[in-house]
């Protein structure tokens, strides 16, 4: 059933010049593979080649109308890569070997995946960008080249905020919105 959901979008995508396009994290991975577009945003993206700094600004403009927490930020930011996590189980590692081998009392602790991230970093890219992305979506689109925002039909929390925008596609479950540029 999930598929024939996505079929009708997918389709239409397929038809269409090669963008970007924002969509809902669960249309996210079907698109690249099936329709041959590029994604604004995907939690695997960070294992391309990207900046920390961009994939950072991807995510936030991703979610800019989910009212995203500074806690909620920080805690996506181990997707940006296996690294935290794989961290976080040597360091247990460390910690067991130790304490097999010395006193646990005389042994580092076993590290969390928050320890190993540059929280102040990611503090000063959420408070400077984040606030005011809404008010300058249009801008960041064209910054990423989006060219169509999908969303589900059932969704109502992008009403009224996305930038010019004509909609393109409509199905009982997908909308696609095909952002008006002013010229350069």
């Amino acid at each position: 059933a999930e598929v024939q959901t996505y079929k009708g979008v997918i389709d239409w995508l397929a038809d269409q010049p090669e963008s970007v396009v924002a969509a809902p994290e669960d249309l996210n991975s079907y698109i690249p593979m099936l329709a041959k577009q590029f994604l604004l945003y995907h939690a695997h993206g960070g294992m391309f080649l990207i900046s920390d700094d961009e994939f950072q600004e991807r995510f936030l403009l991703y979610h800019a109308f989910d009212q995203l927490t500074l806690d909620e930020f920080i805690d996506s930011s181990p997707l940006y890569g296996p690294a935290p996590f794989e961290l976080v189980l040597t360091s247990a590692l460390q910690h067991r070997l130790c304490a097999f081998f010395l006193k646990e009392d005389k042994c580092p602790p076993v590290r969390t995946v928050r320890s190993f991230l540059d929280i102040e970093s990611l503090r000063e890219k959420y408070e400077t960008y984040y606030p005011n992305l809404v008010a300058s979506i249009a801008e960041e689109y064209a910054k990423y080249h989006v060219r169509y925002v999908i969303s589900k039909t059932d969704d109502i929390k992008m009403a009224g905020k996305l930038p010019p925008c004509t909609v393109v596609y409509h199905d009982q479950w997908f909308e696609a919105c095909e952002i008006i540029r002013s010229p350069s």
